[in-house]
């Protein structure tokens, strides 16, 4: 029984070492997560201001083949950027899915461990039970072996 709780015990120490390692990936999930909208509200700040230059490279029309070719590049390169983005955060989006997983199979673990303890507790207090019965049902016997023991000296006094 000792053996079977110090497995209990390891198994649970286990199960709560990887719970705590998967909070720790999530946290950091998270705060990758935040540092990507970031960078997308920067980019996003970027293509505003590339606008206003846009809107004043109208006005110079000696130069504006040259800036709009450039622009075009700029551009070019940050789809290239979102569709990346975009291909990571797929990428953790699937992680999060996996993790969330394991972590329905760890619960799962978890009520069937808490379920075999508590039917181990169950026999244990069955056994308890039956003990005190035990032990009831001799002190009753020893007080009426001691009664009839007391008569009997009584008799042989007498």
């Amino acid at each position: 029984m000792e053996q079977k709780l110090n497995r209990i015990e390891e198994m649970l120490a286990t199960l709560i070492q990887k719970v705590g390692k998967i909070h720790e990936d999530q946290v950091l999930m998270r705060e990758e997560q935040t540092i990507m909208k970031q960078d997308l509200t920067s980019m996003k700040q970027d293509q505003t201001s590339m606008k206003q230059d846009l809107t004043s490279i109208k006005q110079e029309q000696s130069s504006m083949k040259q800036d709009l070719t450039s622009i075009k590049l700029e551009q070019s390169t940050m789809k290239q950027d979102l569709t990346s983005i975009k291909r990571e955060q797929t990428t953790m989006r699937q992680e999060f899915s996996s993790m969330k997983d394991e972590q329905i199979k760890f619960r799962e673990e978890m009520t069937l461990m808490r379920n075999e303890n508590e039917k181990g507790h169950q026999e244990i207090i069955s056994k308890l039970d039956s003990l005190a019965a035990d032990h009831e049902h001799t002190w009753e016997k020893t007080v009426r072996n001691e009664r009839e023991i007391a008569k009997v000296k009584h008799q042989f006094d007498l």
